[in-house]
């Protein structure tokens, strides 16, 4: 199938966006396919590590509380990229992947390359965060 890095509005006009190739759309989902099976493996290895954990005594559950508590907010943080790995992999099927979700320009090749699952461009990207702020 060929997918695009064009979007269209719901009056389906044409919104700014370059075509991609199969070639580069393959290698951006097999990217996100790829990071996507090794965070899951990462938190399987850590969900383990949980179970034998549980088997430790007392005095090695108190030392350990601090690294628990640090190994649950990276899960999260893990389980929320896998969500947005998802996101991205659902707009290549949809033919948007690559575009700013709120502006819908095309997103800067070197910053798709270095997160695949972004949802911004850098513009957007800043003023998300400085409302945040």
């Amino acid at each position: 199938y060929l997918c695009l890095s064009v979007a269209f509005d719901i009056t389906g006009f044409r919104i700014k966006g370059d075509f991609m190739n199969k070639k580069e759309i393959r290698k951006f989902r097999e990217s996100l396919l790829g990071k996507r099976n090794a965070l899951l493996s990462l938190i399987r290895k850590k969900r383990n590590a949980d179970i034998v954990e549980a088997e430790i005594s007392e005095d090695d559950r108190v030392e350990s509380s601090i690294e628990k508590d640090i190994h649950f907010r990276i899960t999260n943080n893990e389980e929320s990229i896998i969500g947005e790995i998802d996101d991205a992999l659902q707009r290549i099927e949809k033919g948007l992947f690559g575009n700013c979700i709120l502006c819908r320009k095309k997103i800067a090749d070197r910053r798709l390359k270095s997160i695949p699952w972004v949802r911004y461009c850098i513009s957007c990207q800043r003023k998300s965060e400085h409302s945040s702020h």
